[in-house]
């Protein structure tokens, strides 16, 4: 069978005359032209055209401005609208501040949260203002024996009293402390805390210069008052934690308030401390006897533990939190009138951190308290043990803007 092939039907005056039918052998010769014709591309303007020109039948009539014609040409009378150019001169005219908070914003902005949104989302309102009331202290306690003779000395710093205001930006805050007993000159200490919180990780560090330890110490019978400025102490602590189940668990949420938990979570945790510092004593029978004593101490640990924020409902989140880290790298001189001993050791060391916390959201206002202690335990109990107590608290109000 042979093929069907479908021919088009001809334009007018292409090989057909009016009234008539298609010459014949004339159909081939009309397809080739007509093929011929649209092959040819179409003349731009003022190439190949006469003006003169005329065409018949389906012919473009050269007067009329073809699409190529359209683009190519403009219209002087036609008005044109030209865009503003954002150049680096633009950019450089904004201010210096402006120009740091429009990059900051771009920094967060392609900044991703990866976080279960079931348990925590973030503030609607970006901007968070706190004013808080810190608390905070050193308890010293020593025990141990020294020629047969048991002693035990308890020490406390002075506690250090302060007002701050804090703000906090999408998660970036910052803190301006006030200490009254120092500005009145009673208070002579020196503190200094600095902590990130992070879903996945955080760190924390504190350095305190205390000379305002007091406290009572025994040797075998005899008991007495140790008074101000006789026994002194510089520790410089920096610890940090890995979450695990930082999808759901938030810190944040307990310490910074720039998240909010809104199920119940628990996390395992990782920890890593390093601590240095020095201990000295000018008081009679507070180590064993000795006139003059110091301790320098530089100690690593690593540790596990576990974290838990409770959602309890009505807005309120309980906190607690623990990582017992046991010492692996232990340094311990004592020096008594100017002879260096190495201190004892009884395996394990600790250093365990630990927090609680009180939080409740009303609306855009939070308030609650947290407490966070870093406690050392280094030594043996038979010859010389220190148990050595950091701690915080704060109560706190703000409101989310």
């Amino acid at each position: 069978m042979l093929p069907l092939v479908a021919k088009p039907l001809p334009l007018a005056g292409e090989g057909v005359e009016e009234g008539g039918s298609l010459p014949e052998g004339a159909w081939n010769q009309a397809q080739r032209s007509r093929i011929s014709d649209r092959a040819k591309p179409l003349p731009l303007a003022g190439e190949g055209v006469e003006e003169k020109q005329s065409f018949s039948g389906g012919g473009v009539d050269p007067s009329t401005p073809t699409p190529l014609q359209s683009i190519g040409s403009v219209n002087p009378t036609t008005p044109t609208i030209q865009l503003p150019s954002t150049t680096n001169s633009d950019t450089l005219s904004r201010p210096f501040f402006r120009r740091m908070w429009d990059g900051l914003n771009h920094r967060l902005d392609r900044k991703k949260f990866s976080y279960d949104t079931a348990f925590i989302r973030k503030p609607e309102q970006h901007l968070t203002l706190s004013v808080r009331g810190n608390l905070s202290g050193t308890t010293a306690n020593y025990e141990g024996q020294s020629d047969g003779t048991a002693y035990r000395c308890e020490l406390n710093a002075q506690m250090k009293t302060t007002i701050s205001v804090a703000a906090s930006y999408r998660g970036l805050s910052a803190a301006l402390a006030v200490n009254p007993l120092k500005l009145a000159g009673i208070y002579k200490d020196f503190e200094l805390n600095l902590n990130a919180y992070g879903n996945r990780m955080g760190v924390e560090a504190y350095l305190t210069s205390s000379r305002n330890f007091e406290g009572m110490s025994e040797y075998g019978d005899a008991t007495r008052d140790i008074a101000k400025g006789k026994v002194s102490q510089r520790m410089l602590n920096v610890s940090a934690y890995y979450s695990f189940n930082n999808r759901r668990f938030s810190f944040p949420a307990v310490f910074t308030r720039s998240q909010i938990q809104r199920r119940s979570a628990g996390t395992l945790l990782l920890g890593a401390t390093w601590q240095l510092g020095n201990i000295s004593a000018h008081e009679n029978l507070v180590f064993g006897g000795a006139q003059e004593a110091d301790i320098n101490i530089s100690q690593i640990g690593l540790g596990a533990g576990y974290a838990y924020n409770l959602a309890a409902g009505k807005g309120w989140l309980i906190h607690f939190s623990a990582i017992p880290h046991i010492v692996l790298y232990n340094h311990l001189n004592l020096v008594v009138d100017d002879e260096k001993h190495k201190a004892p050791y009884r395996f394990p060391n600790l250093i365990t951190i630990g927090r609680v916390a009180v939080i409740r959201n009303h609306g855009r206002c939070f308030y609650g308290f947290t407490a966070v202690s870093n406690s050392t335990m280094a030594g043996d109990a038979e010859q010389m043990r220190m148990v050595n107590v950091k701690w915080l608290t704060r109560i706190c109000y703000g409101w989310r803007l």
